[in-house]
């Protein structure tokens, strides 16, 4: 990607110390350089604050990495920050979307300051509103593949995503950020910098974001996310210490599903009802039920604090140590008396509260000038309570009364010990081998039956529309061995070739502890093999470019132990299939800067991945071969800057353009993929940025405003950013077979004002 100065003057200053203690690559806060990419073993890419203010207002650091290639971000409400979304880097995923048939929907681990958000206990796995809106952000570094030992976490089966946000810094200052737009955005963010006080400073940051669905109907499906973020830092003579609280309070209501071509079964008004037919093709392609129809209601809301100590213990020996709680949260509401009137458990409720307690220490001892071995390891407790209730006020049902209960609580102990050398063979030649040991002890406990018992004191009813979970309390325990080995060859001062291998494993998938007959002697917890070979590329003065960076990769991923859940439409149960399957591909990046004028940037993403073997357990058929779901076979990026500066002004202006090959359908009535082709789309965007001192003498105190212009999907495109072949259950329909999507949003336009103090 492009880097500007702005950029690099965002990630405020980092003292000579703090350098020390990094130097075995423990890049918590810090956006890694060039250099630091040109020089190293792993995988690593990054995204930019700049880049992350192309994507608008309404968007995250999680949206801006779609900007890399084989990165797609997949949701129902793509565009904003406040509604949950898929990535898929790869092929291998985290996040949700509603989308059955991803592989390893927790197979990567999403990280805010170096800690990790992941759920232990996988029932939801992450969600992406959890990620500050980009006023927030200073950036964020990507680890695809494992990496070493000593940056790898219990789901970094795919990688590791590290979003950045802002820092403390030396310098007092204050930002201010208004913006408006499309769909009813709506966003404010401040963010104030203390600046050094008594060798202490801080950063405190409020945003928040709101905006309504992308979809065209008289309900506006309200989305708001309210975000606090504060660290303080002290730098000293040995080393350094910070401590970050981070809070965010995200309340939305989502859209349902269309259905691509009209279903005589499925009307606006409900099922088989009288009115129009409801679809893209009939209805419209933004169209969307309405409120008394359908709902859903989804709130997520966490609460986080940790710290960060490096200290020199002595000349050669530094010490590294995270600590961290975090408590989250995931509710959802749903009604579905239009397409489900008839049941008994047409609404849901559903709540899932988890609590976090980590700690990671690592030691880095240099030996000589050619050794740096670290070693060191972390622990992680979690407990994680889910509870559902599902009820059908026709029936007679209530939340009081319910006539479905599936309460149990999950006891998750996580932990990990290694051990890495970075030996310098020569000036030119590094080598990185590791190993890591990790364990997986999960203690998995019914409380349904103790909880109908609560809500019945008379005992369990006998009415047969009535259900509890009945499935046996079980428990797992995993130790697992993890080798890698890295290498970096500088060719010469501007160029470098890397190759790397690793494995990681991660416990067995969510819901395979709920799930009778069950037998945990056959339970494996999900293997990653991979291996990439890469050449970067980094100097200036080059084929008439001031400044230019390249890197092409190759990267081959096995994975084994894999269970896909399959989950029907209201109803809590989930049932499985089981594959292994191999991703490999290209990716490609290309960044530029002419002059003081020109600058630009170009990416491609190239993947094959396929099912070496998969059973459905829903037809007992095995689908050896078939291509893996909703991953894109190819992606483009490309973009051009122009910058001109007037006596008060710096204007930016950046166009690009995004595509994004065609996928693989999922096929939920046969629980199992397909060779059914999603369409390929492309998307034209537009930034024009102003940064000018034209305001500072009628606003004290102002050093320069920027006045920003973002137009997203130019061309007014029409694309789905999901889509998957519906067993029926969805809508509640007799029929199967039938695609239901959730469009990606159309053109937009936001508009945005930042005040710099």
């Amino acid at each position: 990607m492009v880097v500007h100065a702005a950029d690099v003057m965002s990630l405020g200053t980092v003292d000579a110390n703090v350098k020390k203690s990094h130097q075995a690559g423990h890049s918590d806060s810090t956006v890694l350089s060039d250099q630091k990419k040109l020089t190293s073993t792993q995988t690593i890419k990054t995204v930019s604050k700049n880049n992350i203010l192309l994507f608008g207002p309404d968007a995250g650091g999680m949206q801006a990495l779609s900007i890399l290639p084989n990165v797609l971000i997949s949701s129902y409400n793509a565009s904003s920050v406040s509604s949950r979304a898929t990535i898929s880097m790869r092929g291998v995923k985290v996040g949700y979307n509603s989308i059955p048939g991803d592989l390893e929907t927790n197979g990567i681990t999403a990280e805010l300051d170096g800690i990790p958000l992941n759920s232990l206990s996988q029932g939801t796995g992450w969600h992406s509103p959890e990620v500050p809106v980009g006023g927030l952000m200073s950036g964020t570094n990507v680890i695809q593949g494992p990496g070493n030992p000593d940056n790898r976490w219990y789901d970094s089966l795919g990688g590791t995503i590290n979003f950045i946000p802002i820092q403390p810094t030396s310098s007092a200052n204050t930002s201010i950020s208004l913006s408006g737009g499309s769909f009813g955005t709506n966003v404010i963010s401040a963010v104030h910098d203390t600046g050094e006080i008594d060798g202490w400073s801080t950063v405190i940051g409020l945003a928040h974001a709101g905006s309504h669905s992308i979809r065209n109907t008289s309900d506006t499906w309200p989305s708001n996310t309210y975000q606090f973020y504060v660290k303080t830092k002290k730098s000293f003579a040995g080393g350094s210490f910070s401590a970050g609280a981070y809070a965010i309070n995200n309340d939305e209501f989502r859209p349902n599903m269309i259905p691509v071509v009209p279903n005589s079964e499925i009307h606006v008004n409900g099922l088989n009802g009288t009115g129009p037919l409801y679809s893209q093709q009939t209805s419209g392609f933004y169209s969307a039920l309405p409120k008394s129809v359908w709902f859903k209601h989804n709130y997520v809301k966490d609460y986080m604090a940790w710290s960060h100590l490096h200290l020199d213990l002595s000349s050669s020996l530094k010490l590294s140590n995270s600590l961290w709680f975090r408590n989250g949260n995931i509710y959802h509401y749903r009604v579905n008396s239009g397409y489900d009137a008839g049941s008994t458990t047409n609404v849901e409720n559903y709540h899932e509260h988890s609590y976090n307690l980590g700690d990671k220490l690592v030691f880095d001892q240099a030996i000589g000038d050619a050794n740096l071995v670290s070693f060191g390891g972390w622990l992680i407790m979690s407990k994680a309570r889910s509870n559902y209730l599902g009820y059908a006020p026709t029936l007679g049902y209530n939340n009081y009364n319910p006539s479905a209960v599936y309460f149990n609580t999950t006891y998750s102990t996580y932990s990990a010990a290694f051990l890495q050398d970075t030996i310098k063979l020569t000036p030119a030649l590094t080598i990185v081998p590791g190993i890591s040991i990790n364990g997986f002890q999960t203690d998995w406990v019914n409380n349904s039956r103790s909880e109908t018992l609560h809500l019945y004191p008379a005992g369990v009813p006998t009415d047969p529309n009535y259900s509890y979970d009945t499935n046996p309390n079980v428990s797992s325990n995993f130790l697992k061995t993890e080798p890698s080995v890295g290498i970096n060859w500088k060719l010469e001062k501007s160029m470098s070739v890397f190759a790397n291998y690793g494995i990681a494993y991660q416990n067995p998938t969510a819901g395979n502890y709920d799930n009778y007959p069950i037998n945990i002697s056959t339970l494996q917890p999900v293997r990653a093999a991979t291996y990439d070979l890469g050449w970067r590329f980094l100097g200036r003065h080059v084929l008439g470019f001031k400044k230019m960076t390249a890197s092409i990769e190759y990267f081959h991923t096995k994975m084994d132990h894999q269970t896909i859940p399959r989950n029907i439409a209201g109803s809590p149960v989930t049932t499985f299939g089981y594959g292994a399957a191999t991703m490999q591909g290209v990716d490609a990046q290309f960044a530029g800067t002419l002059d003081t004028h020109w600058s630009g940037f170009a990416n491609f993403g190239w993947l094959k991945s396929n099912w070496d073997s998969y059973l459905s357990t829903t037809n007992n058929t095995y689908y050896n071969g078939y291509p893996v779901s909703n991953s894109p076979s190819t992606t483009f990026n490309a973009g051009a800057n122009y910058k001109w500066y007037l006596s008060t002004s710096a204007i930016t202006t950046t166009l690009w353009d995004q595509y994004v090959g065609h996928s693989y359908l999922w096929d939920n009535n046969n629980g199992a993929p397909t060779n059914q082709k999603t369409p390929a789309y492309n998307l034209v965007n537009l930034s024009i940025s102003d940064d000018t001192r034209v305001f500072n003498q009628i606003i004290p105190g102002l050093k320069y405003a920027t006045i920003s212009l973002r137009v997203l999907n130019i061309l007014d495109k029409k694309y789905n950013s999901t889509e998957y072949i519906s067993s029926g259950g969805y809508f509640g329909t007799t029929s199967s077979g039938y695609i239901i999507a959730n469009p990606g949003a159309p053109r937009s336009a936001y508009l945005s004002i930042t005040a710099k103090f």
